[in-house]
C-alpha cells in the first residue's frame, strides 16, 4: 500500500515521494512469520453457542431478578431460538440529524434508536420479520420455541411494552453496555468466555443442522438468501455431522463376499 501511494505521488511530480519511493524500492516488507509467533498465546477462537449454554445464560439472567439480567435472557433466547443477529434483537443507535422523526420513535441525546425487537412484535403469537440486509422475511410461531417462552414468561403482562432489551432506566440498551451486561451473566452462568453473545445465532443454525434439517430450510430460518454463505458462516463443522456421514457411507458400501 505504501508503494502504491508513493508511486502516485511520484507520478504527480512530488519530489519527496520520489525520494522515499527510491529508498524503499529494494526493501521487502514481510508479515510476522509463523516462527516468530511460536510460543505466543493464540487468541481464543469464538465458538457457536450450544443449547445448554444458551439455557444456562437465560436461567441465570432471570435468576438475577434485575431488568438487565432479564434483558440478557430475552436477547439470548431470541438470538438462539429465532436465529437472529444480535443487532436485530437489541437494535442500535444512529445520529438523528436529517432524519424525519415519526411519532413513537425513541430519541435520546441526539441519537435515534433503530428498532430491535419490541414486546408488541409478539402479541399475536407470531413474530414476523424482514431483514434489512436481504429483504427476506420469516415468520416464527412463538409457541414452538420453549427457551424464548421461558424468558418471556418472566416478564409481567403490564411490562410487555416497548423495546425487548433495555437498560435499567427502560431505554433501549446500547451495544457497549449490552456487551458488559452479557459478560456478567455469562460468567455467573459458568459459560466459557469464548462464547460470545453474537454466536447465539450460529448456535441455533448449528443445532438445526445437527438435528438433520436440510440446508435450504436452515437458510430460510436464518433469513439468508445465500445457502453457501449459510453453510460457511452460520453452521459450525462438528464431529457428529462427519460421523453420521461416514456411517451412512460405510453402510452403503457393498459387502465383501464371505463377510457374512
Amino acid at each position: 500500500m505504501m508503494r502504491i501511494v508513493l508511486s502516485y505521488g511520484k507520478a504527480a511530480g512530488l519530489e519527496d515521494c520520489a525520494k522515499l519511493y527510491a529508498m524503499i524500492e529494494g526493501m521487502e516488507f514481510r508479515k510476522e512469520s509463523d516462527e516468530k509467533r511460536i510460543g505466543k498465546a493464540k487468541p481464543k477462537k469464538k465458538v457457536a453457542m450450544t443449547y445448554a449454554q444458551a439455557e444456562a445464560i437465560v436461567r441465570k439472567g432471570l435468576e438475577m431478578g434485575t431488568k438487565r439480567g432479564r434483558s440478557v435472557a430475552l436477547a439470548t433466547a431470541a438470538q438462539f431460538e429465532f436465529t437472529l443477529s444480535q443487532i436485530d434483537a437489541i437494535g442500535y443507535w444512529i445520529p438523528a440529524q436529517h432524519i424525519v422523526i415519526e411519532p413513537g420513535v425513541i430519541v435520546r441525546a441526539g441519537k435515534l434508536w433503530r428498532p430491535g425487537l419490541r414486546f408488541e412484535d409478539f402479541e399475536e403469537g407470531i413474530l414476523d420479520l424482514s431483514r434489512l440486509k436481504t429483504g427476506r422475511s420469516a415468520q416464527f410461531d412463538i409457541g414452538e420455541y420453549p427457551l424464548f417462552q421461558l424468558a418471556l414468561s418472566a416478564v409481567p403482562e403490564d411490562e410487555r411494552t416497548g423495546p425487548l432489551v433495555t437498560d435499567t432506566d427502560g431505554d433501549p440498551v446500547r451495544y457497549r453496555v449490552f456487551y458488559g451486561m452479557y459478560q456478567d451473566i455469562r460468567e455467573a452462568a459458568g459459560v466459557p468466555d469464548n462464547v460470545w453473545s453474537s454466536r447465539a445465532r450460529h448456535g441455533g443454525g448449528t443445532e438445526a443442522r445437527e438435528a438433520g434439517e436440510p440446508i435450504d430450510d436452515i437458510a430460510d430460518h436464518l433469513q439468508k438468501s445465500d445457502v453457501e454463505g449459510t453453510r460457511r458462516d452460520y453452521i459450525v463443522g462438528n464431529v457428529e455431522t462427519t460421523r453420521r456421514v461416514a456411517r451412512k457411507r460405510v453402510a452403503s458400501r457393498p459387502k465383501a463376499v464371505g463377510s457374512g
